[in-house]
């Protein structure tokens, strides 16, 4: 598990760690297809939906630290912590 130092690492090392476990999740749907267990199927599939939302946000997180840069990212998820 890599923490990070920098919000930036601790996001791209969250998104690498999904990204993992997407690869880990379609091997796991392939198998049941394989052996027809489609409530497996089923199960699977909704939650390599949530990770793959996982993944989204990150990619939003990434972009936004990109454009208004890391001060700003930051002091607006403070006040977001507030609401």
């Amino acid at each position: 598990m890599k923490i990070g130092k920098t919000i930036l690492e601790i996001i791209t090392n969250d998104q690498d760690a999904e990204m993992i476990g997407l690869l880990s999740y379609n091997a796991a749907i392939n198998l049941a297809n394989e052996i027809s267990d489609k409530d497996s199927v089923d199960l699977l599939t909704k939650i390599l939906r949530m990770k793959e939302s996982h993944v989204d946000l990150a990619e939003i997180q990434q972009a936004q630290i990109e454009q208004m840069g890391l001060e700003t990212y930051s002091a607006k998820q403070d006040d977001s912590a507030l609401s």
